[in-house]
């Protein structure tokens, strides 16, 4: 659903979030166009019938409103509005996304992929890899931004760094000259897609931290790895430029002392100011774009499931009313995750059969559909290429897309040539896109 100035497609780095319609409108319709923004938000495919035609009331009832925006607002207060900004906007209208991830686990045995082993760096040799051909298998899904794990749990990083030397260019292959994260932005901006970074600080088996903590070696250590984390992510984070489409934590920034949150609030807040970069959970991160992930790694998000939400987004269920639509205080867009092969992200020398192609496209409904952005992994095998497999599944999960999508376009001209009165319901196809483009995936 198109709003008003929210549905531009003229991208800035204004963090100005308040959509000139909407800050015309007086109490009462304030109050209502809230209510349906802030449950449904924007999206661009995947509606649902029902939930398109919700949308679509609640953006007429809003219309009609405004002609009478005064009538009665003695008799209302106005309330404090929770809106997406930029980031917030291009990441819905993204729909579907990609993660990248391929490092030191796909190429240690599965059953010691646990804190706190430790793998030579040399067993780190992807022979074949190509970048170009992992964001090229993203694109054949409709992937519009693509997150690199540059840092997993096991410390190894995918970019050379003056922290330590646990990284490729620790290693034997390309002679210690390599750094994917490069080829890896590189890549994206040659074919169009917006480039993501996940980095964790909740585990780092190099440094032995296990649940964000390296509690057996006492405060010091703690304090090390910290240093070194803040040091890698300003090293890391200047590789993307302004590109950077989203910063994404696993687990969050959860240690037990609040002056390394800070500092990385602090980062968050620079990045803010020349890039459109959402964060992933960030909750406690007061200057971040949140984005939320929503539960599970089945793309099944909850329902209802509120946008507009509590200060720490503690509220998708959509079960307290204190914390969320009118008493929100913070807009946090959820983010639902799934895997090509049940269930793994990492490579190994035995992965499982991908995905039947009618599964995923129940994943799809139960996370585009109900208004969340999905995103599939890319596994690129030892090789460091992505199996022949799974480029298979992408292409038939594309092609499925597309013939759900394909007879919707116009449909929508025929189903508005009038406004509707307020209360009519009005019926849509699956899948159409209501921002006024062309449908597809």
């Amino acid at each position: 659903v198109s709003w008003g100035d929210v549905g531009s497609t003229e991208h800035n780095n204004s963090n100005d979030s308040d959509p000139k319609f909407l800050s015309r409108l007086s109490g009462p319709a304030r109050q209502r166009c809230a209510l349906c923004f802030g449950c449904t938000g924007r999206m661009r495919y995947g509606w649902l019938v029902a939930m398109a035609a919700v949308a679509l009331l609640g953006a007429v009832s809003c219309n009609a409103q405004m002609e009478h925006a005064d009538d009665g607002a003695s008799a209302h207060k106005d309330a404090t509005l929770i809106l997406p900004n930029v980031p917030h906007l291009l990441f819905s209208q993204d729909n579907i996304g990609a993660m990248v991830t391929f490092g030191m686990q796909t190429f240690a045995p599965v059953e010691l992929r646990r804190c706190c082993n430790v793998f030579s760096p040399d067993v780190f040799q992807p022979t074949l890899l190509d970048t170009d051909q992992w964001v090229e298998a993203a694109t054949m899904f409709g992937a519009k931004y693509i997150i690199l794990v540059a840092d997993h749990f096991s410390g190894f990083t995918l970019f050379p760094s003056a922290e330590h030397n646990y990284t490729v260019a620790g290693t034997s292959w390309r002679d210690g000259n390599a750094n994917i994260v490069k080829d890896f932005v590189e890549s994206c901006l040659k074919y169009g897609v917006r480039p993501g970074l996940f980095y964790s600080v909740h585990e780092n088996w190099f440094y032995e931290v296990a649940d964000f903590q390296t509690d057996e070696h006492g405060e010091g250590e703690q304090k090390a790895f910290q240093k070194m984390a803040l040091g890698q992510l300003e090293e890391v984070t200047s590789m993307y430029g302004d590109a950077l489409a989203q910063l994404w934590f696993d687990a969050g920034v959860r240690q037990k002392n609040p002056a390394f949150a800070e500092d990385i609030n602090a980062l968050v807040a620079r990045l803010a100011k020349t890039t459109n970069a959402t964060c992933h959970s960030c909750e406690n991160l007061p200057a971040a774009s949140a984005v939320h992930w929503m539960g599970n790694e089945e793309a099944a998000l909850g329902y209802p499931a509120w946008y507009a939400n509590g200060a720490e987004c503690d509220s998708f269920n959509g079960l307290d009313p204190t914390v969320h639509g009118l008493n929100a205080s913070r807009w946090c867009t959820p983010h639902c995750d799934a895997v090509m092969r049940e269930h793994i992200w990492f490579s190994d020398s035995s992965p499982p059969p991908v995905k039947s192609t009618l599964y995923i496209m129940h994943q799809y409904f139960t996370s585009v559909g109900r208004g969340c952005n999905m995103i599939m992994n890319v596994m690129p095998n030892q090789t460091g290429l992505v199996a022949d497999d799974d480029i298979e599944g992408y292409k038939a999960w594309h092609k499925a897309q597309a013939a759900l999508l394909s007879d919707a376009k116009g449909a929508l001209v025929a189903s508005t040539s009038h406004t509707p009165a307020p209360g009519t319901v009005v019926h849509f196809p699956v899948g159409s896109n209501y921002s006024g483009g062309g449908g597809g995936g």
